[in-house]
């Protein structure tokens, strides 16, 4: 009996020391994402002491209370769409958890109207979300043209073959025929209409689209809402579509966070239009065969008439109603064969008559876009922060067509209660560009006139007088300049 005695005082010893280590432990539970409580999450007590299960789930607001907790235990917290953690009780009894988001999970997570967030399952109409890094690693010069060959039923017109012009985006074909059949485009919940921007000075002049100012780096997420049924969210406007681009905010971090991107577009113009090269300059289209008017024994170059109405003759007076000499915007290939006659040409110099097989090519060159951007972020409890500047400089496949771009972009997430969060976003572009290129011009622009007009044996010898020896600006006024004189063109 008195060996028992001590045994038991022993024993009762370390069931109350075991007693009185059980304890209630409380918290909250918050999403990463808008740091609101999420309800429902599974709170479990992992443990190998007692093989009985203890647990609980958050209420409406995020908390939990459990009690029969011991130093040793881990609680185990899950949740449907987010990273389950393991975190060891130890002496704590106040817990504050952030819930991450699983990326898997996020892939099936769209945005609607307002930068709301909802299950993909749970939506009406079909949508698809575009990979940002697929946009930013495109290059494009503008984020529609990103999503070509990217999006189901989306069609994506660019208007002409120079970067920095504006693009057509056409969801499930046209719905009407007299109106706009372009999608909506919402910008951290601004809505914007991709209208293109053009100037007329008697014909459209295509500086560019506002999408088109859109940095790819400072995009977050790219959803296309398809169809009529978008129309919901943003009414009338959104009947063909809505495309929605949420810029970035930053996110909760240690300190500040200072990224730098750099990207370098070559652009090479390597397709041109299969041509003949058997008559030059000359016409129209006669049915007795072309052939040179002549000054004495001179072949004089023909005009776009033909033998009997030379745009330019020899003697600095013009003999038809235009004064034009008969270059790419104005010029036809109906005339003689191209045999290396010696010819009189509208400068009074003497060429040979050949054909100019790369005089498509000699008016583009090889072209660049350059793209700086930098960029700092950081957040904590009471919101997040993200300001980035980006610098682009382009030099155009065609002469004097360049443009630069600044875009400083700011954004911002500030959570003023619990109930309470303010969404701040903020954009300056400066925008300069050169001689944008003219729309379905038949004259002066590299469209229809440069497609069809240009004459086979046109060897680029005006190119030579727009700058005098010196370097100075060549009016061409008077002989042999009458082709551009301004008097003819403009009065």
């Amino acid at each position: 009996m008195k060996k028992i005695l001590p045994f038991l005082t022993i024993l009762l010893i370390c069931a109350s020391t075991v007693t009185a280590q059980e304890r209630t432990i409380s918290g909250r539970i918050i999403s990463e994402e808008d740091d609101l409580g999420l309800p429902g999450v599974s709170v479990v007590l992992k443990r190998t002491v007692n093989a009985n299960m203890i647990g609980t789930v958050t209420d409406v607001e995020g908390d939990f209370s459990l009690s029969g907790v011991i130093d040793s235990d881990t609680l185990t917290v899950s949740y449907v769409g987010f990273q389950t953690q393991e975190i060891a009780v130890g002496k704590q009894t106040e817990f504050s958890i952030v819930m991450l988001v699983t990326a898997s999970e996020l892939a099936e997570v769209v945005v609607t109207a307002l930068g709301v967030k909802r299950q993909k399952r749970e939506i009406g109409y079909s949508t698809q979300k575009i990979e940002v890094a697929e946009v930013v690693q495109s290059n494009t010069p503008n984020v529609l043209d990103a999503i070509i060959g990217r999006s189901a039923g989306v069609n994506i017109i660019q208007a002409d073959g120079v970067d920095g012009g504006s693009t057509r985006a056409v969801i499930r074909g046209n719905n009407n025929i007299s109106g706009n059949n372009q999608p909506l485009i919402v910008v951290d919940n601004v809505p914007m209409e991709n209208t293109p921007g053009l100037t007329t000075f008697g014909r459209g002049v295509d500086w560019g689209n506002p999408i088109g100012d859109i940095n790819p780096m400072d995009i977050e997420e790219y959803s296309v809402l398809k169809g009529g049924a978008a129309s919901a969210l943003y009414g009338s406007r959104g009947a063909n579509g809505v495309i929605l681009i949420t810029t970035k905010r930053g996110k909760k971090d240690k300190g500040i966070g200072v990224t730098y991107n750099y990207t370098f577009k070559l652009i090479d113009p390597y397709r041109f239009r299969e041509v003949q090269n058997t008559y030059g300059h000359g016409g129209p289209i006669s049915f007795t065969p072309p052939s040179f008017p002549m000054s004495g024994d001179t072949l004089l170059y023909p005009g776009i008439y033909g033998t009997d109405n030379l745009i330019l003759n020899q003697q600095g007076e013009t003999s038809s109603t235009s004064a034009e000499f008969g270059y790419y915007g104005s010029a036809v290939s109906w005339g003689p064969k191209m045999e290396g006659q010696m010819v009189k040409w509208w400068d009074g110099k003497m060429r040979p008559y050949l054909p100019q097989p790369d005089n498509y090519e000699s008016s583009f060159h090889n072209g660049y876009t350059s793209t700086h951007n930098i960029s700092a972020s950081g957040g904590g409890d009471r919101g997040t922060l993200r300001v980035s500047i980006t610098r682009q400089d382009h030099e155009a496949i065609i002469d004097n067509s360049n443009y630069n771009r600044t875009i400083l972009n700011f954004g911002a997430n500030i959570k003023i209660s619990r109930q309470l969060r303010a969404d701040v976003s903020f954009s300056y572009i400066n925008y300069n560009r050169l001689n944008s290129p003219m729309l379905g011009d038949e004259g002066i622009s590299f469209s229809k006139g440069y497609l069809y007009s240009w004459p086979r044996s046109y060897q680029g010898i005006d190119k030579e007088h727009y700058a005098n020896p010196d370097g100075s600006r060549n009016n061409q006024e008077g002989y042999p300049f009458l082709y551009v004189s301004p008097y003819l063109w403009w009065n």
